[in-house]
């Protein structure tokens, strides 16, 4: 993720560009065509979730995969929704957890975001060192 606040994809792109060759070097010639810079929805329990409530048939919390994830609980929701005494899916038994801090908004994304980018800064440290050993 470039940024934890709205930008745009020409503002995302050079970001974007230089963590994708930190991780992927043999891709530095390839021109970038498409770049998404939208919000990614996660879950307290860290797993998608199938239901239905008060009418309504939900496939959420896809955890950043929502491309994979999306259409096979899309069609999940589907047969739920032409046979609702059946168990269609496992996602069916995901609890939708929260957390005594969660108030509906997630402030705490930037704290958690830089965590996970210090780790991803120790991991590409970690896998250079190692490949000037080879």
């Amino acid at each position: 993720r470039a940024a934890m606040h709205s930008i745009t994809a020409e503002q995302a792109l050079p970001t974007l560009r230089k963590m994708l060759i930190e991780i992927f070097p043999s891709l530095v010639d390839v021109e970038i065509s498409h770049c998404w810079t939208g919000y990614t929805g996660f879950s307290f329990s860290k797993l998608p979730s199938l239901g239905y409530d008060q009418g309504i048939y939900y496939a959420l919390g896809y955890c950043g995969n929502g491309v994979a994830m999306a259409p096979y609980l899309g069609h999940k929701a589907a047969l739920k929704l032409l046979h609702p005494s059946e168990n269609h899916s496992v996602f069916e038994k995901t609890p939708l957890l929260t957390r005594p801090y969660y108030y509906g908004r997630p402030w705490f994304l930037s704290f958690v975001s830089a965590i996970f980018r210090g780790y991803d800064l120790l991991d590409n440290y970690r896998r250079k060192r190692s490949l000037k050993k080879i």
